[in-house]
């Protein structure tokens, strides 16, 4: 009800706010014309080891999707681990023995990437 004891419905407000939400989307939309879509595809290569790295990067995530999304942003990683909530990021390993352990985890390893 307003003021005045009139019922107003309730489809104004979302009307209002309707317009607001398609603008902030087109307006991330770039204005170049290129292409911002990057693919990335990773490949499963265990599901009970993790290979040992002295530099990950360790962020708490809440799927396997996000880890992905989260090594894909950032340009060092090249495989990661995702184990119940933690994901491991890893940049690749150039020693001549890679050493690994029994763990409760998934590593995927980066197979295509066209990221600029």
């Amino acid at each position: 009800m307003n003021l005045k004891g009139m019922e107003t419905p309730i489809q104004y407000p979302l009307i209002l706010i309707l317009p607001l939400a398609l603008t902030l989307v087109f307006s991330m939309t770039p204005l170049t014309g290129e292409s911002t879509c990057d693919e990335v595809i990773f490949k499963e290569i265990s599901k009970s080891k993790c290979l040992i790295d002295q530099m990950k990067i360790l962020v708490n995530t809440s799927s396997t999707e996000e880890c992905a999304l989260r090594c894909v942003l950032h340009l060092k990683c090249q495989y990661f681990s995702y184990c119940n909530g933690s994901c491991y990021m890893h940049r690749l390993l150039y020693d001549k023995e890679i050493k690994d352990y029994d763990c409760n985890c998934s590593s995927y390893i980066l197979l295509s990437d066209t990221r600029k």
